[in-house]
């Protein structure tokens, strides 16, 4: 039976159940500090059998991801798939997500900073972030992020958040994803993050990372598959999240690519390489290119064989190089860590040596299934997937996960450095190309 909690009720609840999935040794409290992360940093974690790297918010444990709404709605759809919206409206969706990656691709901190370092650009997260209809539904690893979306309304009109000012009781929605229970194996790692739910982490603009970002990406017909929390505050509490997060600006955060958005969100002339990548990305089922233009004339949308990508100009470029060198671009680094490892088993380090160096035993990164490795023992550890209380809400049947024939997967020992290092130096971020 699902529970009506006050704001204050279930916000100790959900972290008494974040407390029960700390290790043994965590629960020390001589080591309480120790363990507890540096604010605002993000991990560099390197993807399985990749070189791509995704900038994780730090966080103690992964266990719960959270989703805050000021209503329910039932399903709970991502925003391309609303409103009576069809197959056309969706592949028009993704020309424009596909403008948008263009678009970034175009800027300097993406082309001469993530891609040096292989950090993932999250096009769809990022296009999400900042109000194109996209198949992703946003969570947050922050708790208190979630609740500030629940209690502070959107006013679309001055696109901004506010508060309630009318003294009455008012009721709000916190969804809460457990990681581990949609585990999938991919090309022989077992890893969370790299399906349909996927960190967002730190990217070249701000806003996924000040919300500490997650998605979870929805096919046709699919929704949020969640436990659901319903919650009564004030308009006290309102206000008070409200002003604890900057009247929301330190969250809704309003910058260059703010301007550019706007414009694709109603773009309706496309190139034709647009249309023909996301054509062999996302071909509605029963159109071919002909059938999809005469359905594109019904809805005045056109495709030309000439039309220029969006992109940063030169002059737009020259100054986001200059402010980088100057102060963002350092600012920017400081937040980012990584933690070096070694292989317990000697064996292992030999077999696993850096191939330059035979005899280098050290690890850079994290690796995304040694993250796995530690939430699951988290979840054996507390056999809790989430507070009581809440109603269970399904969007598919869960994904299997894949083990050799005994039921087990070994899982090598490691020893991992508790400390995030931040590692970039000044020749590491600074940007010399010149425009």
């Amino acid at each position: 039976m699902a529970h009506m909690f006050t704001f204050s009720e279930l916000r100790q609840k959900v972290i008494e159940t974040l407390d029960s999935y700390k290790l043994p040794y965590e629960k020390q409290d001589a080591n309480d500090d120790f363990f507890t992360p540096p604010t605002d940093s993000f991990e560099a974690i390197q993807i399985d059998g990749r070189e791509e790297k995704i900038l994780l918010p730090v966080k103690r444990n992964y266990q719960l991801l959270f989703r805050g709404q000021c209503k329910e709605w039932e399903p709970c759809l991502p925003s391309m798939y609303r409103g009576g919206s069809d197959s056309v409206d969706w592949f028009v969706d993704w020309m424009r997500i596909e403008v948008f990656r263009r678009l970034l691709e175009s800027h300097p901190v993406v082309s001469d900073f993530f891609h040096r370092h292989h950090f993932v650009v999250d096009a769809i997260g990022l296009a999400q972030h900042y109000g194109l209809r996209t198949n992703v539904l946003d969570l947050t690893s922050e708790l208190d992020v979630a609740l500030f979306f629940a209690m502070c309304p959107y006013n679309e009109t001055r696109d901004c958040y506010t508060c309630y000012i009318d003294n009455e009781e008012h009721y709000g929605y916190l969804y809460i994803v457990n990681p581990i229970e949609d585990l999938k194996a991919e090309k022989g790692f077992i890893s969370i993050f790299r399906d349909k739910l996927r960190c967002i982490g730190l990217q070249p603009f701000a806003r996924p990372g000040a919300q500490k970002g997650f998605a979870l990406h929805c096919n046709e017909g699919e929704s949020l598959r969640a436990w659901r929390y319903h919650f009564s505050f004030s308009s006290e509490d309102s206000k008070q999240y409200l002003r604890s997060f900057q009247n929301g600006e330190s969250l809704w955060i309003k910058d260059a690519l703010i301007d550019k958005t706007k414009k694709i969100k109603f773009q309706k002339s496309f190139s034709y390489d647009i249309f023909k990548t996301c054509f062999e990305k996302h071909k509605p089922s029963g159109f071919s290119k002909t059938k999809l233009k005469i359905a594109f004339a019904e809805r005045d949308i056109s495709v030309f064989d000439q039309n220029p990508d969006m992109k940063f100009s030169e002059e737009e470029k020259s100054e986001i190089i200059k402010k980088w060198n100057e102060s963002d671009g350092e600012s920017f680094a400081s937040h980012i860590g990584r933690r070096t490892w070694f292989y317990y088993n000697d064996d292992k380090i030999i077999k696993n040596a850096n191939e330059n160096n035979p005899h280098e035993k050290r690890h850079y990164f994290r690796k995304l299934s040694q993250l796995t490795n530690m939430e699951i023992l988290r979840t054996m550890s507390s056999s809790i997937m989430a507070p009581e209380g809440g109603t269970r809400i399904d969007y598919n049947s869960p994904s299997i996960i894949k083990t050799d024939s005994t039921g087990w997967t070994e899982v090598p020992g490691t020893l991992t450095d508790q400390i995030l290092q931040f590692f970039l130096k000044k020749e590491d971020w600074v940007i010399n190309k010149l425009i």
